[in-house]
């Protein structure tokens, strides 16, 4: 997943359990803003979810377990800087705009990409993207549901969606060891 966020102009920021944080649109190096990172985003979104679900499938046929993912994407402000003291650096992004995000993801459906209405703005404008559906999401910390837009890497193959769906649920049903 790290190669491919970083082959589309990423960065990955933490690692966090089984999650990345990642952000796109700052380049350390040159210290400025970089255009287009709303489409960068759900470029390697839509590629690492079709990388997992080749993943899913291949596995699944060995009887391995598979995990689907969930990726929630958000545009908003953040603050990148040193969190950590003057014994450890540690450079990372934090703020509402990454807390959407992750509540974006939580919501989101298996081998499906969740984002927030600003993303999902930018990339209606610039055009080339399949259409998306929207969704309201009951998330923390708003009494209201939230408008959200999720895009399906899979739109225009959704015989190898259903089939890795089918797969995670013949592979997580528990079996029925035991005698009676």
């Amino acid at each position: 997943i790290s190669e491919i966020v970083q082959a589309h102009g990423g960065v990955v920021n933490k690692t966090l359990g089984d999650g990345l944080l990642c952000y796109f649109g700052y380049s350390l190096e040159s210290h400025e803003p970089l255009p287009n990172h709303a489409t960068q985003a759900i470029q390697a979104a839509f590629a690492i979810q079709e990388e997992n679900v080749k993943r899913m499938l291949s596995e699944a046929a060995k009887q391995q377990p598979v995990y689907p993912l969930r990726i929630g994407m958000n545009t908003g402000p953040v603050f990148m800087g040193n969190l950590g003291s003057g014994q450890r650096l540690d450079i990372t992004v934090v703020g509402t705009g990454v807390n959407f995000a992750k509540r974006l993801e939580s919501a989101c459906q298996p081998n499906q990409v969740l984002i927030g209405r600003t993303t999902h703005l930018i990339l209606e404008k610039k055009g080339g993207f399949q259409s998306a559906t929207k969704r309201w999401i009951a998330i923390k910390h708003h009494e209201e549901e939230v408008e959200s837009w999720e895009y399906d890497p899979f739109f225009d193959k959704p015989e190898v969606k259903l089939a890795a769906e089918a797969r995670h649920a013949e592979i997580s049903r528990p079996s029925s060891g035991g005698e009676a």
